[in-house]
This record gives C-alpha cells, structure tokens and sequence, in this order.
C-alpha cells in the first residue's frame, strides 16, 4: 500500500495545449540553413519542469530536460541532425510540468534548407549604454559555431572611437573603417595592402561619415555632417 500510494503522489497528469509554446527569442515557422548554430532559447511558458525533443525525420533526437527554462543545445548533436535533414521539416516539442500537470505544447516547426549561411559576420561591439564607447572593437562572428574573435580593438589605438566599417560587395579583401577621437582618418583594406586617408578637406563639413562603395569597388562615396560623440 506505502508503494502504491508512493508511485501515486509521483505521476502526473498530461494535459494538451492548442498553441505554440511562447519562446524567446520567436524562433517559430523558420527557414533555417542546415549548417547554422544552434537557435537557442528561453521557455516564457511558466513551470516546474522543461522537457525539449529536437526531432526530425532521419537522425537520433535531441532530448533536454531541465528544472529551468533556459536551453542551450549541444552543438555537436544539433549540427549533425540538420546535415542530415537538408531540405526536411525541423520539429521542437516542449512540455512544462506547472501544477502538477505535464502541459504538452503543439510543435514548433522549421524548414532545413539545403542552402548554407555564410559563415561569417563582422559587427562593432560597444557597450548598450553608448556613454561607455572608449570600450569598443570591430569582432567576427562565426554563425556556425559562436566563435567571436576581435579583428581590432580600441584599446590598441589608444581607446578612441572606430566606426563605420564597410566592405565592397561583401569581399573581406576590400574593407574600410574609420577612426576617431584619436588617430582620426579612414583606413582601407585593398587586397593585401593598407593605407590611412584623412578625408576632411576645408570645404566638408567634416570628415566622411557614412560609407558606400561603387559597385565597380574602386571608389567609395561618403557623407558628411556633425558628431558629437558623448565624451565620458
């Protein structure tokens, strides 16, 4: 009688919801390319208990089970599933155990493309409060894997402002950044060799300022105006 009223009190009711469960970030009813890095994600939905399957047709699934809602999925098994599944449906189950019910969420759904994404993603990394600026650098993002590796910081030019950058055509061989603050000018990447152009002349308004390239690659057109960066 103790085991049966023991194995009792254990189990748990199973409901079924009629909606998506809400996630964050929204990654639902996406196109996604098979060698992209994991889409992880938070559980908004409350709850005790978090259950994920990662499925789809071919390939062994991805089970997750954790007592909170954050959900980082292993790397390996993820890319493995999605090489395999090209062109397939992508299918995550969620269940959240709340009030002793175990509450089974309809599947989100992705498609796998057989398309590739281009591995990398060039971005300025400052601070969220730009009043913190004399933090910066100009980093490269690996899409398939999270790698994040500086391709130059402003500690190195004695923490001045860098901006702007912009490449010709996406062709990592042709790039432009500008500097400011200290060691001001606009430096040009050109297919191996580099230079420092300062481009204030006394008839600008100032020294370029937004950047865009000729589709030709040879020439590069910039705007002037006003700055004023917020000096801490």
């Amino acid at each position: 009688l103790l085991l049966f009223l023991t194995s009792c009190s254990n189990s748990s009711e199973e409901f079924i919801e009629n909606s998506v469960p809400e996630i964050f970030p929204d990654y639902t009813n996406l196109t996604i390319p098979y060698n992209i890095a994991p889409l992880n994600f938070v559980i908004k939905e409350e709850g005790r208990k978090f259950n994920v399957k990662i499925s789809s047709k071919v390939g062994k699934e991805i089970i997750l089970k954790k007592s909170s809602p954050g959900f980082e999925i292993p790397i390996d098994e993820w890319a493995s599933l999605l090489k395999e599944n090209q062109g397939e449906e992508l299918r995550i189950d969620i269940s959240v155990l709340r009030e002793g019910k175990w509450h089974h969420y309809l599947p989100i759904i992705h498609q796998i493309s057989r398309d590739s994404i281009d591995p990398w993603l060039v971005y300025r990394l400052v601070q969220a409060v730009y009043l913190k600026w004399k933090d910066m650098g100009i980093y490269q993002r690996n899409l398939t894997n999270f790698e994040e590796l500086p391709i130059i910081q402003n500690s190195s030019v004695e923490n001045g402002c860098m901006n702007c950058h912009s490449f010709a055509a996406r062709n990592p061989e042709k790039m432009m950044l500008h500097f400011r603050i200290f060691n001001s000018g606009t430096l040009i990447w050109n297919e191996g060799k580099l230079s420092k152009v300062d481009t204030k002349t006394e008839k600008a308004l100032s020294a370029g300022i937004y950047p865009s390239w000729h589709p030709g690659a040879k020439h590069i057109a910039f705007s002037t105006g006003k700055l004023n960066p917020h000096l801490t």
